[in-house]
């Protein structure tokens, strides 16, 4: 049906605020890097340990930065 909204839709709608919806892009901007990029990251350093690294600091990264983007404009807004 042309127009029914679907009930991911509805809850989406409801609940996703545009400071939400900023701070999850910026999150989604800044964590993991695909897994071709962890394997390259493997291949020049011959360590999975840097891997690893990279993936939990960008994880912890995008979710600091994420965190205050949305903080802070709870207060602003």
């Amino acid at each position: 049906q042309i127009g029914a909204d679907t009930h991911l839709q509805q809850v989406l709608r409801n609940n996703l605020t545009p400071l939400r919806a900023f701070s999850f892009m910026v999150f989604v901007l800044l964590y993991m890097p695909c897994l071709p990029g962890v394997v390259a990251i493997h291949g020049e350093t011959n360590r999975w340990r840097w891997s690893a690294f990279v993936v939990g600091y960008t994880i912890v990264l995008a979710w600091i930065v994420s965190t205050c983007i949305y903080q802070l404009g709870s207060l602003i807004l």
